[in-house]
C-alpha cells in the first residue's frame, strides 16, 4: 500500500503542475488535493510502523477518508472546474480502487489479528 500511496501522490503533483494558474477555484481546489496527497503518503507511511492493532485500524480509516477526499476534490476540478482529461479520469478511478484495496487489506489484516487472540 505504500508504493501505490506514493505512486497516487506523485500523479497528483503531476496533474496540479498541468492545471491552469489564472483560476483561483481550479488553484484552491489543486492545492487541497496536493495537501491530501502529501496527508495520504503520510498515513501510509506510518502504517508501515508497529503499531497496536487499534492504532493500525485507526490509521487505515483515516488512509481511506484522506484518499476519498482527494477522490472529491478529483471530482469537484473535473465537475465544477470543467477539468477534463484522460488523467484526471485515471486518478479519480485509481483513488477509488485504492479505497477498495485498503478496505479489503483492512478486512483481512482484523480477521487475521482475531484469528491469532483465539
Amino acid at each position: 500500500m505504500r508504493t501505490q500511496t506514493k505512486r497516487y501522490a506523485s500523479k497528483i503533483i503531476r496533474l496540479y503542475t498541468r492545471l491552469p494558474t489564472d483560476r483561483d477555484d481550479v488553484r484552491q481546489f489543486g492545492e487541497e488535493l496536493v495537501r491530501s496527497g502529501m496527508k495520504i503518503t503520510a498515513i501510509a507511511n506510518h502504517l508501515s510502523l508497529p503499531l497496536a492493532i487499534s492504532k493500525s485500524c485507526a490509521a487505515m480509516d483515516d488512509l481511506a477518508e484522506e484518499i476519498k477526499e482527494s477522490q472529491r476534490c478529483i471530482e469537484l476540478l473535473r465537475d465544477d472546474c470543467g477539468i477534463q482529461s484522460r488523467q484526471i479520469n485515471s486518478l479519480h478511478q485509481e483513488a477509488g480502487e485504492l479505497v477498495t484495496q485498503l478496505l479489503l487489506a483492512k478486512t483481512k489484516w482484523t480477521d487475521t489479528r482475531n484469528v491469532e487472540k483465539n
